[in-house]
């Protein structure tokens, strides 16, 4: 069986040299391998396929028989590494933490540490009018369980 620290391997040849970017390799029980990768202007089909044709060129479907996808994450992916966080600041996310609150703002940082979120809270004046404010808030990656980039039209 295929491990996916072969494929990973494999994948990471395939691409040094580019501004393509691993973000996962998954390879199920039936030998379906999927490949995701992305760049920071966002990955074309063309390279999809050429890095797939790369990938065939190394496996042997004589020794093993696989089921190969390579495409990028998709907008309904949650972000799963670093750079993912750091191409999408300025966009609007939706963030659920590890204590299963919600919240929505605009990425405005991410490091190795976590992320930055700025957010609008509603709150109400001493006359009881709601009032919009922006509320910076702080998160380690320990405390997101999930990012989704929002998508406005």
């Amino acid at each position: 069986m295929i491990s996916e620290e072969q494929l990973i391997q494999i994948v990471e040849e395939s691409i040094s040299g580019t501004d393509i970017f691993l973000v996962e390799v998954t390879i199920s029980h039936t030998n379906k391998i999927l490949v995701l990768v992305d760049t920071d202007q966002g990955i074309q089909v063309e390279e999809c396929i050429k890095l797939s044709k790369a990938i065939e060129k190394v496996l042997d479907r004589d020794a093993e028989d696989f089921e190969l996808e390579v495409s990028s994450p998709g907008l309904s992916q949650p972000l799963k590494i670093l750079r993912q966080y750091v191409k999408n600041i300025g966009r609007d996310v939706a963030v659920q933490t590890t204590d299963n609150q919600k919240l929505k703002g605009r990425l405005l940082n991410a490091s190795q540490e976590g992320i930055q979120l700025e957010t609008v809270v509603v709150k109400k004046n001493e006359k009881n009018k709601k009032i919009n404010t922006k509320e910076i808030i702080d998160l380690e990656f320990s405390q997101i369980k999930s990012t989704k980039v929002l998508v406005s039209f």
